[in-house]
C-alpha cells in the first residue's frame, strides 16, 4: 500500500489492491484502509454496540 498527500488538491491518498482511495484527511483515510487490513482491535479497547 502506498500513502501520499497532493499538495495542488490538498487530500491525501492510497492505493492498494482494490484501487485509490482519495479522502479530505489522514484520519479518514486511516479509517477505511484500517478496516480493509482486517487487523485485530487494539488490546484495552471495547466493542460498542449500536442503538
Amino acid at each position: 500500500m502506498v500513502i501520499w498527500f497532493g499538495e495542488t488538491s490538498g487530500h491525501f491518498y492510497a492505493m492498494d489492491a482494490s484501487g485509490l482511495h482519495e479522502r479530505p484527511t489522514l484520519d479518514a483515510l486511516a479509517m477505511p484502509i484500517w478496516q480493509r487490513t482486517n487487523r485485530p482491535r487494539p488490546r484495552g479497547t471495547v466493542a460498542v454496540s449500536a442503538r
